[in-house]
């Protein structure tokens, strides 16, 4: 037993939820209260402003030879939250009355896939009390920065529905616009190498009225309703989506599983299809995502009139998925018919055992979190009561605790465990009386560790406690023992495997085991020169493979976000470079904390070869679209495209790639101004220093250093001096950039660029890279 994180929560109060506490795409913590959602986000990996981290304070005896985790902490919070719409204006009628609204509160909140937005952050819906939806965004600085409401989901639904603008609307129409639960579903895979950015994610929507709203997330006004589906004749309670299974010939299907208000649990089978685009000229192919639902007719689990606690989806290592739903006393399980690697199909049921923890245990009280452990198939179960639920051989013979099952991971010795941790972790004397009310609890490392919150209650004494006097506590600690380092490195190579490389998440989230398990300097001592065995594994270059069409048509704005599309696909949509840039991440992390020289150089050794290999792919990438658009580009270009001419002439660069780089000089050298003859002048194109003036040659491409001694910074995009200070900079290697023309313009009311740095190209590339180029993870930026 080992605690990692013991970090207070004041003033909160939380509902008991598997959803309560959970971990984003992005690698942030989100924990559900009723005044506000908190987004946490752990030290691992991160070198920006890790002064401003919020560090707990943990007794030697319960953190042991482990490092403690430190957070960021920020919040989605706002006075009008609260001010809802206001139900009685439309409708006077008894069933459209929203009793939330008399003291109204967050109910929910749901963390869409990172990459449904154009800048690569995530967006987070809340849901009120009086059943109204909003939709959130961090605006510079998701760690610790404000976050924003963005969209208003509510007037969106009651304009679909007919109540909006209507003299006398329906009752029906109202109903179906008081939002009762929502989900946001994962990003698909439709099986195209290289993978395009393709937002096929869906924000669903239960409502008053029986129906199920699909809407498709779009900035700024074109989020829209795509389907809405009746399932039911009273509310829809509950909502769950399972993981895209993909088909062949584009097509990705998911079930969403739904509750109804009389215990019933139905499915929606859900399909979607990446239909090619025509257009008249493209770089890439541009794919439009089309949605189709069948309802399942009969439900799943038939209607008991029991409540519903708990519905989610887990996912095996064979690809099959499982529904997981939870009433007082008894968990569900259902698998579908064509589930692979199952040795049952249809639903399994088991009650849920007493654990007399405390004097207040019940196996009724709501379940609190779900988490499903796929190298075990074991499914560990939370409830209220701060009791621990673990059903082993769950795609076998899901049973509580089978007679050859490792006595380290059972329902009892897990509760004691926990129990044994909130003992220590609280102030005061605790007693058989008091309950470790847990609220949310889910896996941290994806093995033995786990995060939870928690919160003392006596509910023996009837006592009322005001909300000024409630506490959460966040625990994140180790239950049982940690895996060995064999199992630990054959995890970390099929987290950098291709396969997994291809989902595009941010290498905070996919790494966050690895890097938390690095942590114990005993373990990154002893699988050094393995694991840096498995980060020089080579990778087949796929900027070989990058092909794009010539351009023969006039250039347009259409053509442009072609373009930029284009970069998009061919920088972030290869396996191949996003598996490179986590290596190098981690490569750096163990430089960072190795103990020894010796260790130290080596890992540089590694990195410097890692940071060699994304950056010639990138070049060769960018090279191959410039010199396909020679036909639209203009003399403000040319000081970007001799960048990249001089950097595939540079030393060390492949001579294939410095052949590329000259067929590039030739093919626009007709872009050059001429003072007095043939021979092309380019001294206009010479950056100068910002401090003196002075010509700097571009020989390096991470800083630059005039001849008086002037160091400057340069862009990780463009190698651009950094001479302004509307920069970003990345959350993980700390390499900066210059700011996307439309978030400076937005900042500022202009751009602001270097001179040099005014063509086309250069704005579009800007606007293509909302993730680092060299290790995958976000940008933060200050002004």
């Amino acid at each position: 037993m080992n605690v990692y994180t013991i970090l207070s929560v004041p003033t909160v109060i939380s509902f008991p939820s598997p959803r309560c506490l959970r971990w984003s795409s992005g690698g942030q913590l989100v924990f559900i209260t009723k005044s506000a959602v908190y987004i946490l986000t752990p030290d691992h990996g991160i070198n920006f402003d890790n002064e401003s981290l919020i560090k707990s304070s943990i007794p030697k005896d319960l953190l042991g030879s482990q490092q403690p985790v430190a957070w960021f902490r920020t919040m989605v919070q706002d006075d009008k939250l609260m001010d809802g719409t206001r139900w009685p204006d439309l409708s006077q009628a008894w069933g459209a009355v929203s009793l939330g609204s008399i003291d109204a509160s967050i109910m929910g909140a749901e963390c869409s896939p990172s990459t449904v937005s154009n800048d690569g952050q995530s967006v987070v819906a809340v849901m009120t009390s009086n059943m109204d939806i909003s939709l959130w965004k961090a605006d510079k600085n998701y760690l610790k920065g404000e976050w924003k409401r963005i969209v208003d989901v509510t007037p969106m639904l009651l304009a679909h529905y007919g109540a909006l603008g209507s003299a006398d609307p329906s009752l029906a129409s109202i109903l179906r616009s008081q939002s009762t639960c929502m989900c946001w579903t994962s990003q698909p895979d439709f099986g195209m190498v290289p993978h395009p950015h393709i937002d096929g994610s869906l924000l669903v929507v239960g409502n008053r009225g029986g129906s199920l709203t699909f809407i498709r997330y779009g900035n700024s006004d074109l989020t829209r309703i795509l389907e809405t589906v009746q399932v039911t004749s009273g509310w829809v309670t509950q909502l769950g989506a399972s993981d895209w299974t993909m088909i062949p010939d584009k097509n990705c299907t998911s079930y969403l599983a739904f509750g109804k208000g009389d215990g019933a649990v139905g499915l929606v089978k859900l399909e979607q299809t990446a239909n090619p685009q025509e257009t008249q000229f493209a770089f890439t192919t541009k794919y439009a995502v089309a949605l189709s639902t069948e309802l399942l007719q009969e439900p799943i689990i038939p209607s008991d009139n029991a409540g519903i606690t708990a519905i989610e989806w887990i996912a095996t290592t064979q690809g099959a998925v499982i529904l997981i739903v939870c009433k007082p006393g008894v968990v569900y399980l259902w698998s579908p018919p064509e589930s692979p690697g199952m040795a049952w199909t249809g639903v399994r049921s088991l009650d849920f055992e007493l654990q007399k923890i405390s004097s207040a245990a019940s196996m009724y009280h709501p379940a609190s979190g779900v988490s499903y452990a796929g190298t075990d198939d074991t499914l560990t179960l939370s409830l209220f009561d701060g009791s621990i639920h673990v059903i082993h051989q769950v795609t076998s013979n899901p049973q509580w605790t089978p007679p050859t099952v490792d006595t380290s991971w059972t329902s009892s010795k897990l509760s004691r465990t926990c129990r044994s941790i909130f003992n220590k972790v609280e102030s005061g004397a605790i007693d058989d009386k008091v309950m470790n009310r847990i609220s949310g609890f889910c896996s941290y490392d994806n093995s033995s560790s786990f995060v939870w919150a928690h919160e003392s209650s006596v509910p023996s004494d009837f006592s009322y406690k005001h909300d000024a006097k409630h506490s959460s506590t966040i625990v994140a600690a180790r239950l049982a023992e940690p895996i060995d380092d064999s199992e630990f490195l054959r995890r970390l190579e099929a987290t950098l495997s291709l396969k997994c490389s291809v989902r595009r998440s941010i290498s905070l989230n996919e790494l966050r085991p690895i890097f938390f398990g690095l942590h114990n300097q005993r373990r990154l001592e002893s699988v050094h020169d393995r694991l840096l065995g498995v980060l020089q594994k080579a990778t087949e270059d796929y900027s070989l493979s990058v092909t794009v069409p010539v351009l023969e048509v006039p250039m347009t704005d259409e053509i442009r976000d072609s373009f930029r599309e284009s970069l998009t696909l061919h920088l972030f949509g290869w396996a191949e470079t996003s598996s490179l840039r986590m290596r190098l991440a981690l490569a750096d992390f163990m430089w960072k904390f190795s103990m020894t020289e010796k260790h130290r150089t080596e890992c540089g050794q590694v990195a410097q070869g890692i940071l060699n290999a994304i950056s010639q792919r990138t070049l060769r990438t960018l090279i191959r679209h410039v010199s396909s658009a020679v036909s639209g580009l203009t003399a403000d270009d040319i000081p970007f495209i001799m960048r990249l001419i001089v950097q595939s002439l540079l030393p060390g660069c492949p001579p294939d790639l410095s052949g590329e780089g000259q067929a590039l000089s030739l093919s626009t050298q007709h872009l050059i101004p001429r003072e007095d003859g043939p021979t092309p002048t380019n001294n206009d194109f010479t950056e100068q220093c910002p401090a003196c003036h002075v010509a700097i040659p571009l020989e390096d491409i991470n800083s630059a250093v005039c001849p008086n001694g002037h160091h400057w910074s340069r862009c990780s995009i463009t190698t651009f001096i950094l001479s302004t200070p509307w920069v970003r900079t990345c959350v993980g290697c700390s390499r900066k950039a210059l700011l996307p023309p439309s978030v400076s313009r937005a900042n500022t009311g202009a751009v602001q660029l270097p001179p040099l740095a005014k063509g086309w190209v250069v704005t579009e590339l800007l606007e293509t890279v909302h993730q680092c180029l060299f290790c995958n993870n976000t940008f933060v930026s200050l002004l």
